[in-house]
């Protein structure tokens, strides 16, 4: 651990967009009065252009957040996270496949809006406010992908009016949170391969259960960038996305509907492996828990 500053980055990502939604005030106060209702009882959300036309941007950040979410691990709050140096090209050139389709996205949407804007008052009718419609729509749109440098170490030589014993309390306590930090991170990653792997398991295991591509092609994906994810090379991680990897070598989804045999030897490959990670993630719970109560976390 004490080099995790030197083989680690904390990633963040910002996506920014235009609402077009605004509560409608006007609307809202008639809809209670008509219905005797008190004034928190609701609101209303009037959509200033058809939902289909921002859907694009929507779809898009979604996407890059999904995308952010899965090559990366939980590491601080405030949507802060974790990856090692050898995740890093796997991530860098996935994101920045999904910043281009962002970046798409908010350009088409730019394109569109001044007719948008235009149709506006006669779509909206009554609830059309020309202040809800802001000039200038591109810069309202953002995606903003963040490296900073990770920290393993605290250095309270700056404090010196704490006492020797304050000071010992103090990194006794950041030492213990930064345990439960990467303890987290890795406890994410193994719940992760167990929940895709459990999923594996249980539709093969029925034989009329309908088998989508996904299933497998998730399932090898995260086994596949596992290994580089883990912040701990997490021996068990090893062994069971090399263990994924080799039931999943040249089986696709149409083979496993289609071959009765190779679906049931999948199944028990991917039944011992769902078994280990089992294993795995409750000590893993275990040792996370010990940390919350030396930390005095209920």
């Amino acid at each position: 651990m004490a080099l995790l500053k030197e083989r680690t980055l904390s990633v963040v990502l910002t996506l920014s967009a235009w609402r077009a939604q605004r509560v409608d005030r006007k609307v809202t106060n008639e809809v209670l009065d008509a219905h005797h209702a008190e004034r928190d009882a609701g609101r209303f959300n009037k959509h200033l252009v058809p939902k289909e036309a921002i859907a694009p941007v929507r779809r898009a950040q979604g996407s890059a957040r999904a995308a952010f979410q899965r090559l990366s691990l939980p590491w601080l709050d405030d949507g802060i996270r974790i990856i090692t140096n050898e995740m890093f090209m796997d991530f860098r050139q996935a994101m920045s496949k999904e910043r281009s389709e962002c970046e798409a996205a908010y350009d088409q949407f730019a394109l569109i809006y001044p007719d948008l804007k235009q149709q506006a008052p006669k779509r909206l009718n009554g609830m059309y406010d020309p202040a809800d419609f802001p000039d200038e729509i591109r810069d309202r749109f953002g995606f903003e992908l963040k490296y900073v440098p990770v920290t393993d170490e605290m250095d309270f030589r700056g404090g010196a009016v704490f006492e020797d014993e304050i000071k010992q309390e103090l990194e006794t306590n950041y030492r213990t949170t930064l345990q439960k930090t990467v303890g987290s991170a890795d406890y994410d990653l193994v719940s992760r391969l167990l929940k895709l792997t459990e999923h594996f398991t249980n539709v093969t295991g029925v034989d009329d259960q309908r088998f989508e591509k996904t299933t497998v092609e998730n399932l090898r994906e995260l086994a596949r960038i596992a290994p580089k994810l883990s912040l701990t090379k997490n021996p068990v991680v090893e062994q069971t996305s090399q263990q994924i990897l080799d039931l999943l070598d040249g089986v696709d989804a149409t083979l496993l509907r289609n071959n009765k045999q190779a679906r049931a030897q999948a199944h028990t490959a991917a039944k011992k492996v769902t078994r280990t990670l089992k294993a795995s993630e409750e000590a893993a719970r275990k040792k996370l828990a010990e940390l919350d109560r030396r930390l005095g976390i209920a």
